[in-house]
């Protein structure tokens, strides 16, 4: 069994799922830890009954850790992909997860984003049309005054493939 320090858990609901939008969600998950900017803890997904005919509504049917030495668990993407697992990110901790749904009870660690080049900390992600993922770094290497961040592309098993900024006029749209 999971125990969060409950004055140090950070909690947000990642998506409920495995159904098209229309109907309503079977299961709801969290991604959720105990960490914050300078102390690790662990970083969870639960899975949450949400059907509210079942008998077990608001129970939790499962959970996984998904790093031992998280810092802050922070943004996933705002919806369930439709195939493939979801992004999820430990902010402080500067680490991006993939997590794999597809049996919904037994959710699991999927893969881990490649470091972005120039960049740190990836805060929020969204499904490209072909699959990849797209994500906000928040922070640059300090080559330029301020550090602004970026945008970074990765597929979907969480590779690293192209980043850009704002002055960037070929990234992303081509």
């Amino acid at each position: 069994m999971i125990t969060l320090n409950k004055a140090a858990l950070v909690a947000l609901i990642v998506a409920t799922g495995c159904k098209p939008a229309s109907e309503p969600a079977r299961y709801l998950y969290v991604w959720a830890g105990s960490g914050n900017d300078t102390t690790n803890g662990v970083n969870v997904v639960t899975v949450i009954d949400a059907d509210p005919s079942s008998n077990k509504y608001g129970t939790v049917m499962a959970a996984v850790t998904v790093d031992s030495a998280g810092r802050m668990p922070h943004h996933t993407e705002f919806s369930l992909p439709a195939s493939g697992p979801f992004a999820a990110n430990d902010f402080s901790g500067n680490k991006s997860f993939l997590i794999d749904y597809k049996t919904p009870l037994e959710p699991s660690l999927a893969g881990k984003f490649d470091a972005v080049p120039g960049g740190f900390k990836p805060h929020s992600f969204a499904r490209l049309s072909n699959g990849h993922i797209l994500a906000t770094v928040q922070f640059g290497d300090y080559t330029d005054a301020g550090i602004p961040g970026m945008l970074a592309e990765f597929d979907e098993s969480g590779k690293f493939l192209r980043s850009g900024s704002s002055r960037d006029a070929a990234f992303p749209g081509e």
